[in-house]
C-alpha cells in the first residue's frame, strides 16, 4: 500500500492499522477484515486496489457506490502513477 486518502478526519483507524491487520495470504477483492467495529474492505480497479474503511461492512448499495466512486478516482490516479518513476521489486 501506498498511501492513504482520508475522507473522514474523526476515524481512529489509520494506514498502519490496515497494513497490520492483512493476512498473510492477502486481501480479496470485496471480503471485508475486520479491527474492532471497523471493516477494512479491498476493491480492485484494473490493476489498482483500494482498502476501504468503513465502520461495519458495507452493504451492497454501498459497494455499488463505492465502486463508482473508485472507477472515476482511478482516471485521476492512474495518471499520477503513471508519471511517477518505477518501483523496484
Amino acid at each position: 500500500m501506498l498511501s492513504e486518502f482520508v475522507l473522514n478526519d474523526e476515524c481512529p483507524a489509520e494506514l498502519d492499522d490496515v497494513r497490520r491487520s492483512i493476512p498473510p495470504e492477502g486481501l480479496e477483492h470485496g471480503k471485508s477484515i475486520f479491527r474492532g467495529e471497523y471493516a477494512f474492505t479491498p476493491f480492485e480497479v484494473d490493476d489498482l486496489k483500494f482498502v476501504i474503511v468503513t465502520r461495519g461492512s458495507p452493504g451492497i448499495r454501498e459497494r455499488g457506490f463505492i465502486g463508482s466512486l473508485l472507477a472515476a478516482a482511478k482516471i485521476h490516479i492512474g495518471s499520477f502513477l503513471e508519471s511517477r518513476p518505477s518501483r523496484p521489486e
